[in-house]
């Protein structure tokens, strides 16, 4: 710092700020943080195959060439009746582009391989488990038909639109369009022997067209030749002759009748119940949605004004209000949080000059940072956000510790343990990156905007603000002139505290004891018996002599009633009072930083239609629609077991309790409707009302390299379960998805060939026969006045054709009259399960209902597992499909904060240059959590994510305290000198820390963002306990 001149370091600082205040557009701003997807699908279809045969012939066909690529991390397959998917994830690292035309080309080099009637395999981007929310949502309506004002929405507004940077999508849904529908009579074509094919074929003889060959023309130009029937109107297509039937021409409207109607859509989507022409536009990912919201409605509103006569377009649904209304809360929590700050410092200070420093050094801070946000394309959204704020009472913390220690001592001897705190902090912030995927895209950029704030404040400590002190002077706040009367009662208050150190010294013992009981002894983890039977029925093994010993004492009955109720209070401690209420009722991660959405989900059984779907959630529909609470509701219906409506309220109503109110209200309106599966979920405890066998409690999956060898011990182990009277339901299956059937039926005709020759029956021509009333085809399309419309040839016996039908109903085939129950029989079958493979192992889920408790299910769950894992050959895996991270990994977060904690100690190792020393500041922490679940304990708060996050950051900010003076320590030689030089500025940051984490639990009570505040506040508080007795006992001074 001699060598540089304090008004170069400041210039320096003067234009990287500048920099960053420029850059501060370029950030992409948003709600939630923008879910990364390394994954691509491959679908391909091959009409009439098993799933056996798809698996064989197709699917291992394609994970073997797909397998070498760079980058793969994981391949899956299902292989279905008719067809099959692959799904490819990759690593982070890996370039999708690059990736893609690899697979494109592997594709195309295979695809001459693969069996004849099999379709090209697609490549598209895998949409698993990720959805982009429309951003906004338009309705255009003119006095014209639905076709019409589609066709013109595409043309002039959804096309413009969809060429503004950072649009991903534009639909434009809404209209059915008309189409022309023959409907033959097949009783008249029976009498008359024409067949669905006949019509289809004379219709296109007709309308179709016949190459005759080529002909020159005058200037010896070479032109075809072409055969046309001159062209004729639909209506009066009932002229076309189809047949001669003994000298008598049959034409089509003898025999068929032809409407112009409505098309039955495939797909329906409405917007608060209502068949309007919707405007859906969908923004790409790692954009400013609100910047990007503000330009398509300024475009959207130019286009407007150009609209013909009639046309309106109106803005219906804007998500970005609701996210602007989120980020001004956390901007006001922010800034709030700001505002604590300085006027603590000043209060404090007491000097405007003081103030001012810190104001510049964290002005300096931010603006600097937003240079590295945008190096390392960070996002700017809440979780960031609230990185940013929390990191606010880490910087102030920082600036405070410098400007103390270069105004009194006019060196940066301090930088050292600055430095030290600082990459605790860091350490405990990286364990992040160990965490699932899941938690871990949450929380990194909360953990990166931390890191890059605290490294900027390092290099702002070290050069600006010596640099500023040398051009602004200010007094020390540990330096300021005191009266005769408070020298004397500091230097009393030091003398009491020098004794009572020197006593605790020589009775460690106390505050061991007091440590350890107070932290807590999990006592009331103890079994109350050793050696049981973990099942009902299991034999009891012999016990040892210490399992005899621990069963007659604390298994005893004297312990148990008596001595038990008095021990676990006295030796639990705090860790007890923590387990008991923050961990009892459901802990576990939770994300509910995002809108209320109540989702309404509705199925049917196999074998019903889209459209009878369709019928039974308009009902749903009308109910929703007389709420004024609710701002918008969005219905999709995509199959007969596919339909969803997701409501969204408004702000004033979306916190409130009217969500679950309606919640419990649609609940009682789907009991009433029934008919259809309802499942109701988003707010309080889910509901459905499925009793099919898609889902089970229990699952166990099974993974082998030989699917015939697997399904056999997958029925070894389902013969195995079933014999216990508490299970039920045994189901072998690929896989088991909530709501979804996990096997499918079809109707399978048995023919006995012996009677079809008793009556002289060809089986082709029965089946000819029956074709005739389920008869479904599309023809040509036509143009009329401009108009492409479809076409469609049915059978006038389609819709009453049904299964008693087909078994009862007298055909004629031929010159013979029969029925099914003739000739054989129908019978509904399983259709055989999907083959689900993961990195080329097949897999098998053995699922079933167990009546009894979780506990019991696990432990019968178990057994079977270990019985069967005894036999399995290598390559072979079974194991229990768990509930989640936190649940499937007991134990892994816990190693993750030991993770930290052995960070700290080689920082501190050498930075102290001492194994003992770091020991003393990591039992700091510890003493820091005894304050975490005391403040859960106290405020009856769940422990979720947040809460863990308080523990990573507590470890990292705690012992800042302990460098600080131990450092200290090491310089001066006397304990309770450094202890009176750092204890002021070492208050001053933790008090800081605590201001500013008020925010997080005064505005808004966020899950995450509470229990995050409350346990770092917590525990804050009760590190001073660590700092005025822990550290003075246990450090080893002269």
């Amino acid at each position: 710092m001699k060598n540089l001149s304090p008004f170069s370091v400041i210039l320096s600082m003067v234009v990287l700020m500048i920099i960053g205040a420029a850059m501060v557009p370029l950030l992409g701003i948003q709600y939630q943080p923008t879910k990364k997807s390394q994954s691509l699908s491959i679908n391909y279809s091959w009409g009439g195959a098993s799933a056996r045969v798809v698996e064989q012939e197709i699917t291992s066909k394609l994970e073997g060439l797909f397998a070498p690529i760079s980058g793969v991390k994981r391949i899956g397959s299902v292989s279905r009746k008719d067809g099959g998917s692959i799904t490819l994830e990759f690593k982070d690292e890996a370039n999708m582009d690059a990736v893609r035309f690899e697979i494109s080309s592997k594709i195309r080099q295979v695809y001459p391989q693969l069996p004849t009637g099999a379709s090209y395999p697609s490549l598209s981007s895998s949409t698993t488990g990720e959805y982009t929310p429309p951003m906004l949502i338009y309705t255009i309506n003119a006095d014209l038909p639905t076709w019409q004002i589609q066709e013109y929405a595409q043309k002039s507004i959804a096309d413009p639109l969809a060429r503004i940077e950072g649009v991903k999508q534009v639909n434009v849904s809404g209209a059915t369009p008309f189409e022309w529908v023959i409907t033959f009579d097949p009783e008249k074509c029976a009498v008359a022997g024409i067949t669905g094919r006949e019509i289809q074929t004379a219709i296109g003889n007709h309308n179709g067209t016949r190459e005759l060959g080529l002909s020159e023309n005058e200037n010896g130009e070479e032109l075809s030749v072409v055969l046309k029937n001159s062209d004729m109107q639909p209506e009066d297509w009932g002229k076309i002759a189809i047949k001669n039937v003994a000298g008598r021409i049959i034409t089509l409207g003898y025999i068929a009748t032809i409407d112009y109607r409505q098309a039955l859509p495939n797909y329906y989507y409405r917007l608060n119940g209502l068949n309007n022409i919707n405007l859906t536009i969908t923004p790409e990912k790692h954009v400013n949605t609100l910047r990007l919201s503000d330009q398509v409605k300024r475009e959207a509103e130019e286009i407007s004004r150009t609209l013909p006569e009639g046309y309106s377009l109106s803005l219906v649904e804007d998500s970005s209000v609701y996210v602007r209304g989120e980020l001004a809360k956390i901007y006001l929590r922010s800034g709030l949080s700001v505002l604590i700050l300085l006027l603590f410092v000043f209060l404090v200070s007491r000097s405007f000059r003081y103030l001012m420093l810190i104001i510049i050094t964290l002005t300096a801070n931010i603006l600097i940072a937003f240079i590295f946000y945008n190096i390392f394309r960070l996002e700017i959204h809440l979780y960031s956000l609230a990185g940013i704020t929390v990191s606010l009472g880490l910087i102030i913390d920082t600036s405070i510790i410098m400007i103390d220690h270069y105004g009194r001592y006019r060196n940066l001897k301090v930088f050292i343990a600055i430095l030290a705190a600082l990459l605790t902090t860091i350490g405990a912030l990286s364990i992040v990156l160990f965490l699932p995927a899941e938690q871990r895209e949450n929380l990194v950029d909360f953990s990166a905007v931390i890191v890059i704030n605290l490294v900027v404040s390092m290099v702002v400590s070290l050069f600006f603000i010596p640099a500023l002190l040398e051009k602004m002077p200010v007094r020390s706040l540990t330096r300021k002139r005191k009266s005769s009367r408070g020298l004397r009662r500091t230097a009393k208050i030091s003398k009491i505290y020098r004794r009572w150190i020197a006593w605790s010294k020589r009775h460690k013992w106390i505050y061991i004891t007091a440590l350890i009981l107070g932290f807590g002894i999990p006592v009331q983890l103890l079994p109350t018996k050793l050696g049981q039977p973990k099942y009902y029925g299991q034999p009891v093994d012999s016990l040892n002599r210490w399992q005899e010993f621990y069963n007659k004492t604390i298994g005893g009955e004297f312990y148990q009633t008596k001595v038990k109720k008095w021990v676990e209070p006295a030796l639990g401690g705090s860790m007890r009072l923590f387990a008991k209420n923050a961990l009892g009722g459901g802990g576990g991660f939770r994300e509910d930083n995002q809108r209320t959405v109540l989702s309404i989900n509705a199925a049917l059984p196999e074998g019903c239609t889209i459209h009878q779907l369709n019928d039974a959630i308009r009902d749903m529909e009308t109910f929703l629609s007389g709420f004024d609470e609710v701002e918008a509701f969005q219905t999709r219906v995509s199959a007969y077991n596919n339909a969803n409506i997701s409501v969204t309220f408004k702000p004033e109503a979306d916190r409130t309790g009217f969500p679950y109110m309606l919640k419990d209200m649609a609940t009682s309106k789907a009991i009433s409707l029934g008919g259809a599966t309802w499942g109701i979920y988003g707010v309080g405890q889910g509901f459905s009302n499925n009793v099919s066998s898609g889902w089970k409690a229990n699952r166990i999956e099974l993974t082998g390299y030989n699917y015939e060898q697997l399904y056999r011990y997958a029925q070894e182990l389902s013969d195995s379960i079933r014999v216990n009277p508490r299970v039920s339901g045994v189901e072998i299956a690929g896989q088991i998805n909530w709501g979804s059937a996990s096997t499918f039926t079809e109707y399978f005709l048995d023919f006995n060939f012996e009677k079809f020759a008793l009556y002289g029956v060809n089986p082709s021509e029965y089946y000819r026969a029956i074709e005739q009333n389920l008869y479904r085809t599309s023809l040509p399309s036509v143009y009329r006045e401009g108009v492409q419309e479809n076409v469609v040839l049915v059978s006038g016996g389609e819709e009453e054709f049904d299964v008693w039908h087909l078994g009862n109903d007298i055909i004629q085939v031929g010159d013979n009259s029969v029925k099914l129950a003739e000739l054989g029989s129908i019978a509904k079958r399983r259709s055989g399960n999907n083959i689900h493979k993961s990195n080329q192992e097949y897999t098998l889920t053995v699922a079933f209902d167990f009546v009894g408790s979780s506990e019991l299910a696990s432990r019968f769950t178990k057994r079977n597992m270990d019985k069967l894992r005894d036999v399995l050959p290598i390559g072979y895996k079974v194991k229990d499909q768990g509930y989640g991270w936190w649940y499937e990994n007991q134990g892994i977060q816990y190693a993750l904060l030991l993770l930290i904690i052995a960070i700290i100690f080689v920082i501190c190792s050498i930075l102290f240059e001492s194994l003992l020393q770091p020991l003393v500041i990591i039992l700091m922490i510890p003493v820091s959590f005894i304050g975490v679940f005391l403040t859960f304990w106290l405020f009856e708060l769940k422990f979720d994510q947040g809460g863990f996050a308080s523990f990573v950051l507590l470890c990292g900010l705690v012992v800042n305290a302990g460098i600080y003076v131990i450092n200290e320590y090491n310089q001066v030689g006397n304990y309770l000198r450094a202890f009176n030089r750092k204890i002021v500025p070492i208050l001053l940051t933790i008090i800081s820390t605590v201001l500013g984490l008020i925010p997080f639990v005064v505005i808004s009570r966020e899950p995450f963002w509470f229990t995050f505040a409350a346990g770092a506040m917590g525990g804050m508080i009760f590190s001073v306990v660590a700092i005025f007795i822990v550290m003075p006992v246990f450090l080893k001074t002269d």
